[in-house]
């Protein structure tokens, strides 16, 4: 379809570079080359367009060099004062890529990078305390990782997804 996109005369549109993107590093076998080929044809890409590809190499590959390096190009964009829809998802599938994988101090490092100002970091707590529950062993080290990262967000901010995940920490735990 991609091809006959092209082949009819339109031009992709962000919605249509992400499914594109996301096949490429979500479907077996991924495909980073041609994943990073397409991210530098879109002129703005979005960091939808920077998490496809950091989903690829730290979730799918498990290459975190390559995820941080992609990571590092959509802030160089930021800081040269080009615009990034969205930044904060690029930021949530780093955070995610390392708690997947339960490299938690990593998706904590990560998370408290402070080169993005006014980062919401709500989705990207949500996401560490998810990650907290997939261990299977030192109950107290992530039961207290994820009941700090519970308390320190402001109880109106908290959502259903926070609750979720702090019970499905409750629940491996007991």
């Amino acid at each position: 379809y991609w091809d006959l996109l092209h082949k009819e005369g339109n031009e992709p549109n962000r919605v249509a570079y992400q499914a594109l993107l996301q096949a490429y590093t979500c479907l077996l076998p991924v495909d980073m080359n041609s994943a990073e080929t397409i991210l530098n044809q879109i002129t703005e890409p979005t960091g939808l367009h920077f998490a496809a590809l950091i989903f690829g190499y730290g979730y799918r590959l498990r290459d975190f060099y390559s995820a941080n390096a992609v990571m590092e190009r959509m802030l160089q964009r930021l800081q040269n004062l080009k615009e990034v829809i969205d930044p904060e998802q690029a930021w949530e599938a780093l955070v995610a890529s390392y708690a997947v994988h339960k490299e938690i101090r990593l998706a904590k490092q990560a998370r408290d990078v402070e080169l993005m100002p006014n980062l919401s970091t709500l989705y990207l707590d949500n996401t560490l305390i998810r990650g907290c529950a997939l261990f299977d062993n030192d109950e107290e080290e992530h039961v207290g990782t994820s009941r700090a990262l519970y308390d320190d967000m402001v109880p109106a901010l908290r959502t259903p997804d926070t609750y979720k995940a702090m019970i499905a920490v409750y629940q491996k735990f007991g």
